[in-house]
């Protein structure tokens, strides 16, 4: 346990400017206000100053789905719409020259890569909790992930009654 949480404390981005946000937004396809918060250290994390400077510079919106929010690279919002469908971005995203449409599974799959290379283990059911997708969504991507050699599937932490993250857990496969 020591271990994996030393690893999971290395992995976990530490955002200094507005450009390092950006580029996290690029990695993760969606950044959830929740964890914007504890990221920026702040409680009103759209208010942040590097989140504004973000949605002013229109490189970044805020995407609205079900009952989730979450901060999003302007760059990412196709990703965004094929993953969550149907999704709201206010302000609006510019239009990107270039872009290219993604699948649904693809955009799902680029998500939950980039989230596993900043989490170590974590059950499928608390990402999906985590990026307000459908279990079996996520866990779809993980097992293609798992396929491309990408994370590895099994019992990494100690099991605790009735602990959620007890049961079989990816983690980012070691270089």
């Amino acid at each position: 346990p020591e271990a994996i949480a030393e690893v999971r404390a290395q992995a976990w981005p530490d955002v200094r400017d507005a450009d390092e946000l950006h580029d996290l937004l690029l990695d993760l396809g969606i950044l959830p206000t929740a964890v914007l918060g504890e990221l920026l250290g702040a409680d009103a994390a759209t208010g942040h100053p590097l989140v504004t400077a973000l949605l002013t510079d229109r490189r970044a919106t805020v995407a609205r789905w079900g009952e989730n929010e979450a901060l999003v690279a302007s760059e990412r919002v196709g990703h965004v719409e094929a993953a969550l469908a149907p999704v709201s971005f206010a302000p609006a995203p510019p239009a990107l020259a270039g872009a290219r449409s993604v699948d649904a599974e693809e955009a799902v799959r680029s998500m939950v890569h980039g989230w596993m290379a900043c989490l170590g283990p974590i059950t499928a059911a608390n990402l999906a909790a985590l990026l307000g997708l459908a279990e079996t969504t996520v866990e779809a991507a993980l097992y293609r992930l798992e396929m491309d050699g990408i994370v590895l599937q099994g019992t990494f932490l100690p099991p605790r009654a009735a602990n959620p993250e007890s049961g079989p857990q990816p983690a980012v496969k070691p270089d």
